[in-house]
């Protein structure tokens, strides 16, 4: 029997709403039903998320660390990990904060005061991942595993090119240079990397990595049995978790550039997810709904006119894309947005970059010039035929096994 110890930046659930916490908590679990494998998991969490974990009704044994929240002191304590965010030249690159650093140190002696020997250790994150010399320090025989939920220099390059302030361009592009070495550097170190997607997979090629890899399906709620009961529509949806920049930011971007533009001005901009930022709140109006977090997405989706993601940052496969396209929505979206899903522009789904493709396409679809319902054919059969979490899970399970 293998003995797997799986690290983590965030504590997996059922209910977890961000979506590669989804995905993490899909895969952990189908990986503890295999008999061959002992599984603990090493995780950080919230205080409010304490009532949410369920990893005991599914077997998993764990070691938590629950992130400080509250209080002057703790306010403290998240005030110190924030500004180690600018610590770029030390052996974290400014991406492990120093909350997390305390927080694995405390689980690793923990594991270490057991006696535990795990053969296989599984890090989910580049967080996790700048911990690989410490961990390789204590368990040298053990074999190494890179989960990368995205490709972390990306996105501080996407940083860099967001930022029009001199000194934050000049930032990122110092913090992106030092993520990068050391993201190539520990990966090639490891003994197999899980790529989220083939873009993913190629541009670390391209950029030094040569070990061994495979790529899976990330997690998605699959809507494909929905049905849309949207004709007539006349609202416009962005789903994501609000709390993230990169989703708060673009809802900005889409309503100060995209909206006031278009010709029917009954048509609503309807924002889904949870955390929304009080910049973005500010923006509420009667034809700029931000409803928050909702039970029931699919019931949103099914009910909007089309999907928009004109992401403005970030990397990595956008789960909510390939939830509205499962469900055949028509998506509008940008090179950040579709990466990673294999569409087709005016196939599958519309290419949008300029404020003005936006624009124009909304206005197509109001007027029935454009047969948007075909597009969202189009995608939700791809999604079926090219995403089957099932089949990688299995396939992941494997490899793990065979190392």
């Amino acid at each position: 029997m293998k003995k797997v110890l799986w690290v983590s930046l965030m504590v997996p659930y059922d209910s977890v709403s961000h979506a590669s916490g989804k995905t993490q908590n899909w895969y952990l679990k189908q990986m503890a039903k295999e008999k061959n494998i002992n599984l603990r998991l090493a995780t950080f969490c919230k205080p409010d998320e304490i009532g949410k974990i369920d990893l005991d009704l599914y077997g998993i044994n764990y070691n938590m660390y629950v992130r400080p929240r509250g209080g002057i002191v703790n306010e403290l304590k998240r005030g110190l990990a924030w500004i180690s965010k600018l610590e770029i030249c030390n052996k974290y690159a400014g991406l492990t904060t120093i909350d997390y650093r305390i927080g694995m140190r405390r689980m690793l002696r923990e594991l270490e005061d057991e006696n535990y020997e795990p053969d296989i250790i599984i890090m989910q994150w580049t967080e996790i991942l700048f911990f690989l010399p410490i961990l390789k320090k204590i368990w040298a025989n053990a074999k190494f595993v890179a989960i990368e939920e995205d490709v972390s220099y990306l996105g501080m390059q996407r940083k860099r090119d967001f930022y029009k302030n001199v000194f934050q361009k000049a930032f990122f592009a110092c913090k992106a240079r030092r993520v990068k070495k050391l993201e190539i550097r520990y990966l090639n170190q490891c003994n197999l990397v899980v790529f989220n997607n083939e873009k993913d997979y190629k541009l670390s090629c391209g950029d030094g990595y040569v070990g061994k890899s495979i790529i899976w399906s990330v997690f998605y709620q699959n809507l494909s049995d929905r049905k849309l009961c949207n004709n007539g529509s006349n609202e416009v949806v962005f789903y994501g978790a609000m709390a993230r920049e990169e989703n708060w930011k673009s809802c900005v971007w889409f309503i100060k550039n995209v909206l006031p533009e278009i010709e029917d001005k009954e048509i609503k901009f309807v924002v889904i997810g949870s955390g929304p930022k009080a910049k973005l709140l500010s923006y509420a109006s009667d034809r700029v709904i931000i409803k928050g977090f909702v039970e029931d997405v699919g019931k949103e989706l099914a009910q909007s006119m089309c999907l928009v993601a004109p992401l403005v940052m970030g990397a990595g496969i956008k789960v909510k894309i390939l939830e509205a396209m499962s469900l055949g929505l028509p998506v509008l979206t940008n090179d950040i947005g579709i990466e990673g899903i294999p569409m087709i522009d005016q196939v599958d789904y519309y290419h949008c970059e300029k404020p003005q493709d936006y624009i124009d396409t909304i206005n197509r679809i109001c007027k029935k010039r454009e047969d948007a319902s075909y597009i969202g054919c189009n995608a939700k059969q791809k999604i079926i035929s090219k995403f089957n979490y099932d089949n990688d899970a299995k396939k992941f399970i494997e490899q793990i096994l065979g190392l």
